[in-house]
């Protein structure tokens, strides 16, 4: 995992991506963009942040919370 970002102009831009789309970067049957970033050092530096112990959802639908 993990690698660098390309500049636009390097970008696998295709006439069947969307305009402006990084689609492509990671593969063509990549679905994780940008989470292919996340190294084990990420995720260490992350676990430090732990305060607490509290769990918060982020999968709420988009109407959510009402």
């Amino acid at each position: 995992m993990g690698g660098r970002i390309p500049a636009f102009k390097d970008l696998p831009l295709k006439p069947e991506y969307p305009p402006h789309a990084a689609w492509g970067v990671w593969g063509e049957k990549d679905e994780l963009g940008t989470v292919n970033n996340i190294t084990s050092e990420t995720i260490i530096a992350a676990s430090q942040e732990i305060k607490l112990g509290l769990s918060i959802p982020l999968n709420w639908a988009m109407d959510q919370p009402k």
